[in-house]
């Protein structure tokens, strides 16, 4: 199942297809068939696959606290 199965109206489909996840839509719509979703739950996993990440969340950008360890100040070299 593609999106153009779920979603109906063409600029909502344009909106779901923009960057970074957009070109990947058509493979979870099927991804998510396959689990068996209805395409109502389809229709809403693929809205918020598309929303935006909030500036607050903690995925979406580096800490901004000092002194806070982050990803790139830990170096792996020679630990595996």
């Amino acid at each position: 199942m593609a999106l153009e199965d779920i979603v109906l109206r063409q600029d909502e489909r344009a909106r779901f297809r923009l960057p970074p996840l957009g070109s990947q839509m058509d493979g979870f719509c099927a991804w998510l068939s396959r689990q068996g979703f209805s395409q109502g739950a389809m229709r809403r996993r693929v809205c918020q696959a598309s929303l935006p990440r909030p500036q607050n969340n903690p995925c979406s950008s580096p800490p901004r606290v000092a002194g806070c360890i982050t990803p790139t100040s830990i170096s792996l070299s020679g630990k595996f």
